[in-house]
């Protein structure tokens, strides 16, 4: 039988992470349906734990949608959320989950649809295993139909000669 206690405590934790995200990932519902909410019951509040579906993309069709990214590889764990209906966005927002055991420093979050970037947030630290500020772009014309397809929040951090991507995640908007 696997003791916990061969096991160091950052390895301890990153092990029940893993397992939380292996039993999240058969406990939730993906796809579209998680996408799907009344929309008498939405409200501009924000998430901050960004709870969605583990998949790779979320449809929303036609009401508000969140998602999150729970790539292993990156340390960064991205997590988008859309609050609108259809093409109608009120809003986009997006934080980072840090997992890895150190701080990460000179971080911002970009906000970017399929005509390109909406906004640049500003810069962060981000201490080991904690969560990123929230950026949120609010629609200044939420009635306006917006374009078709992925918005998406990236977590990029600045090297000292440029910014590297850190992790991205994206939900498919469309009518």
């Amino acid at each position: 039988m696997l003791s916990l206690n061969m096991f160091s405590c950052v390895s301890r934790r990153r092990l029940m992470a893993g397992i939380v995200f292996l039993a999240m990932s058969f406990a939730l519902p993906t796809g579209v349906a998680m996408a799907q909410t009344d929309t008498s019951a939405q409200s501009v509040q924000y998430d901050s734990g960004m709870n969605g579906a583990f998949d790779n993309r979320t449809a929303v069709a036609p009401d508000s949608a969140s998602n999150c990214n729970p790539n292993p590889l990156y340390v960064i764990q991205q997590c988008t959320q859309v609050i609108g209906s259809g093409l109608e966005i009120n809003a986009i927002s997006g934080t980072g989950i840090n997992w890895g055991d150190t701080a990460l420093t000179e971080l911002h979050i970009q906000i970017y649809g399929p005509n390109g970037s909406i906004q640049n947030c500003t810069q962060f630290n981000l201490a080991a295993y904690a969560t990123s500020p929230t950026c949120t772009w609010k629609n200044p014309n939420p009635t306006k139909k917006m374009t078709a397809g992925d918005y998406c929040s990236r977590t990029w951090m600045y090297d000292g000669s440029g910014y590297i991507n850190m992790d991205s995640e994206c939900i498919d908007v469309h009518s």
